[in-house]
């Protein structure tokens, strides 16, 4: 190797110039006695502080993969404020490609979107990998529920990266920590030491690596007992719409068995059962708990779909989405919304009109917020994809459970949990009756494409949306009608979505005219933000996604298992 690659932030090298892998080898692995300290344990936890190349990553997969038995867990979690790109970590890792036998481009598959927030990856049945894309100083002390077995401390070199290596990452390394939690790290710091002492860990300086004359090791000195996860229960999902099959499709992820009941004979038989659907994020001006939730919620789905769509006929289009500036708020909420999210301008940034028309394929006349990673997909497929090899039962109206204790009886099985998922249905169980819920109706409208119209690339979202053409139609849409509970097509929705569309494109005029319609009631809730939380011992919802329910339906389901196993193990 020509050297090791340098960061830009801190002009300090990644890892050693000598041989990073071997580095990585004696300093984190065997500094932490491992394989030797997961053996026998069932679930085993890393920590790590700067995620950098993903190369500890990747040796401590590789050596997971060989030692650990099938039924052992690797939760590997790591930080790292300045995420490099698919591309520098391909050149970097190149030179070890052959001997990590095709895990550099599985994880390159799966590596998130470079946007702040928490990125849960799955790389194989019993390895996951969770990036948190921030300052650790700020997203250390959210994490919660982990019992770290292992910390690697690999920020870079302390006189260079101080903040990485501050009184709040040593107290909260404690806090997560148990009294069988080691550490490893490169560097030998005396201020290292004696922050890492003063947070209650014995610290012992030993023999460093290559060109690094010493190094720190030791363990925490005091703290609660390690933790035993079970993760061994049976969960019940009552719904086969989005919110329902994307909890099947995690929490199988995870290495469950769920199961799911649905009173319909298909899945997607209401709202989730569109033909074509927008991946996009709720956008805000503000960066607050809300914008993280859809902002990693859509990084999620984007890749979870990604992934789907290489086994199973879902029609994802990764076709990237122009939000038009269509009146004065925007013109001051999109620029905001870049400048507060904090994502890197590879997935969004703000285009000229020209560069909009130029993207779009088609004339366009105002400036936009585009974000190239937005795709659209066909739910109901989805739906059929989340829960492939799921068992299932259609033509099961439920709306009462039977309790034994903290379990549940449905149809004559006893589960440990329970997930109703059935959009506004959740009401008819007593448990979820007062749940400030209701419905929207929504109705969405297809279009035959024109010579004109198939130059369209990427999906214009404006008051409303219109997608490039796939088969011949494009989809517009939608509706919001918080008065009308039926679900009949209405001419008058038409022309309301096909107004909106003629007055932010004129060039669109007329061009245009409605094909097919259909209308679903959606759920929403008082808060205008989904509900999943668990409402009694063991009992959970996910509901209330609205229009962003294919963004939203799999980030819940990520905290719903969170939540069931590990901040409550």
């Amino acid at each position: 190797m020509k050297g090791a690659p340098r960061s830009k932030e801190f002009d300090d090298i990644y890892f050693s110039q000598d041989d990073g892998l071997a580095e990585t080898a004696f300093v984190f692995l065997k500094g932490n006695d491992l394989p030797e300290a997961w053996e026998g344990k069932d679930h085993f936890t890393i920590a790590e502080t700067g995620f950098g190349t993903g190369l500890n990553f990747l040796a401590t997969w590789d050596l997971f993969e060989k030692t650990a038995l099938k039924a052992q867990r690797l939760d590997f979690i790591s930080f790292e404020q300045y995420p490099l790109s698919v591309e520098e970590i391909r050149e970097v890792l190149a030179p070890w490609g052959e001997r990590f036998e095709g895990k550099i481009d599985r994880f390159l598959d799966l590596y998130p979107l470079r946007i702040p927030g928490v990125h849960s990856v799955c790389l194989s049945e019993n390895v996951f990998l969770t990036l948190l894309f921030d300052d650790i100083n700020e997203s250390l002390p959210t994490l919660s529920g982990y019992s770290v077995d292992t910390w690697f401390l690999d920020g870079f070199t302390p006189a260079k990266n101080p903040q990485m290596w501050t009184e709040t990452v040593f107290h909260n390394m404690a806090r997560l920590s148990h009294d069988q939690t080691r550490f490893a790290t490169f560097t030998a710091s005396g201020e290292v030491k004696r922050g890492l002492q003063k947070a209650g860990f014995d610290v012992e300086k030993t023999a460093g690596f290559g060109r690094k004359r010493e190094r720190l090791v030791g363990h925490l000195n005091k703290g609660r007992k390690r933790e035993i996860r079970n993760t061994n229960r049976s969960v019940a999902i009552i719904g086969g719409g989005l919110a329902g099959t994307a909890c099947a499709y995690w929490f199988k992820k995870q290495g469950l068995s769920p199961v799911i009941f649905e009173q319909s004979p298909s899945f997607a038989a209401e709202a989730s059962g569109n033909e074509r659907g927008m991946v996009n994020p709720r956008l805000s001006k503000l960066r607050n708990s809300d914008a993280d939730f859809y902002m990693q919620g859509f990084a999620m789905a984007v890749r979870e779909m990604k992934q789907l769509s290489h086994t199973h006929d879902i029609d994802f289009h990764p076709c990237g989405a122009l939000h038009l500036m269509h009146n004065a708020d925007m013109e001051i909420r999109y620029p905001a919304t870049v400048q507060n999210w904090g994502w890197h301008e590879d997935h969004a940034r703000i285009v000229s009109a020209a560069e909009a028309s130029e993207i779009a394929g088609i004339p366009l006349e105002r400036a936009a917020l585009y974000l190239p990673d937005a795709a659209s997909v066909n739910p109901r497929k989805l739906c059929e994809a989340y829960a492939f090899g799921v068992e299932t039962h259609f033509n099961t109206k439920l709306n009462e459970l039977m309790r034994e204790g903290d379990r549940y009886f449905i149809e004559g099985r006893l589960f440990d949990a329970v997930i109703l998922a059935n959009g506004s249905g959740v009401k008819a169980f007593k448990q979820a009756k007062e749940l400030p819920l209701y419905t929207v109706r929504g109705q969405m409208s297809m279009a035959q494409a024109t010579p004109e119209t198939y130059k369209l690339k990427t999906i214009l979202n404006y008051r409303g949306y219109l997608s490039p053409a796939f088969d011949g139609l494009h989809a517009l849409g939608s509706t919001f009608d918080r008065e009308t509970l039926h679900t009949q097509c209405l001419g008058t929705d038409d022309q309301e979505i096909f107004s909106y569309m003629e007055a932010t494109i004129p060039s669109l005029k007329g061009v245009l005219m409605p094909h097919e319609s259909r209308a679903s009631l959606r759920v929403s809730s008082k808060y205008r933000f989904p509900m999943f939380a668990e409402i009694a011992p063991n009992l959970y919802v996910s509901t209330a996604h609205g229009s962003h329910g294919l963004v939203s339906t799999l980030q819940c389901a990520r905290l719903i298992f969170y939540h069931m196993y590990i901040k409550n193990p």
